[in-house]
């Protein structure tokens, strides 16, 4: 038996989360991760407070010196104070996004099976004009630009306790934590297996790569705090099939005008945009809805012009351009 983690969200056994006298919603490691986090928290707090009374004690000690070399050493130890407190922001390589693609090459070129990388990502005026939602989504995406993964955006949190903060986790598009369960002992239901046999379009590749990205946004320092984690490098996703809109106004524009069937379309595509790797189906999918819409665009035409249709002779390209403007307007209503 299993159970989902509600912070690393990864499937686990039933026993790694409980205990004898408890059960947790969180996994054994994430509540290791916690602890540890408490205790180093705890620890840094004590060894404030100590530096905080060093310079009591010096002064103490040197009560019969003057005030000046009294403020001289309190100075120097608030100074070192806020030098220790620093310490662990300043080992954490601060970049832009210009350059975190070569940081992030530079810094993970070494970590062959998997990588951890983590960065402060400098946020200029134009970013922090965003909101945290599209903050969140650009640098999901320019993280993906880095290592060739795509990580979808799960939630964006603004904290409750610090003003001007927000943060956000994304998951690896091809990990595990995001495929779909099964029906019941691993099986699907027959609707999902018929659902299946009609699929036209293959199933994404998943890999238990545990791939992930937590951040927090701070507008207050003007920086995004951002950690990539991917347990194993598999191979990137597919690129997009999404059909542009150039290619789409082509096929648009042939259906209509010319008339031609959807495989010499798709010649005419291949040569126009050799880059683009558009798929027959692809074109045969929008030539049969431009057709199927000028159908119904024309049936309507021919309703409203039947008195004016037999006694002149109507004009097929201004017909034809009618049609084109109004299956124009309703794609783009249909986006």
């Amino acid at each position: 038996m299993s159970q989902v983690c509600s912070n690393c969200l990864q499937t686990r056994d039933i026993i790694h989360f409980q205990e004898p006298t408890r059960s947790y919603k969180t996994c054994d490691k994430c509540r290791t991760n916690r602890k540890r986090r408490r205790t180093h928290s705890a620890t840094s707090d004590v060894q404030q407070q100590t530096n905080e009374l060093i310079p009591t004690i010096i002064s103490n000690n040197n009560s019969n010196s003057n005030n000046n070399n009294t403020h001289d050493i309190n100075g120097s130890s608030s100074m070192s104070n806020s030098d220790n407190n620093n310490n662990n922001n300043n080992t954490i390589p601060l970049v832009t996004l210009e350059n975190l693609n070569e940081n992030f090459a530079a810094l993970t070129m070494h970590q062959v099976e998997g990588y951890d990388y983590e960065a402060r990502i400098s946020l200029d005026d134009t970013l922090l004009g965003l909101n945290d939602m599209d903050i969140a989504k650009l640098l999901c995406h320019k993280m993906g630009e880095c290592d060739t993964y795509k990580y979808i955006l799960k939630t964006v949190n603004p904290s409750t306790a610090r003003k001007g903060v927000a943060s956000f986790y994304a998951n690896c598009s091809q990990s595990m934590a995001l495929a779909k369960s099964k029906y019941n002992n691993g099986t699907t239901s027959p609707d999902q297996q018929q659902q299946q046999r009609r699929r036209n379009s293959k199933q994404r590749k998943r890999f238990d790569c545990k791939g992930r990205v937590s951040a927090s946004i701070d507008r207050i320092a003007r920086q995004a705090h951002v950690i990539i984690q991917h347990d194993i490098r598999h191979e990137p996703p597919e690129p997009s099939r999404k059909t542009p809109n150039e290619v789409r106004a082509l096929i648009q524009r042939e259906t209509i005008m010319t008339g031609r069937s959807a495989k010499d379309i798709h010649a005419d595509v291949r040569q126009q945009f050799p880059d683009l790797n558009i798929t027959p189906a692809q074109v045969y999918y929008w030539w049969r809805e431009f057709k199927q819409e000028v159908a119904e665009m024309s049936s309507t035409i021919t309703n409203t012009n039947t008195n004016t249709i037999s006694s002149s002779t109507v004009d097929n390209n201004n017909n034809n351009n009618t049609i084109i403007d109004l299956v124009t307007k309703k794609s783009k209503t249909c986006e």
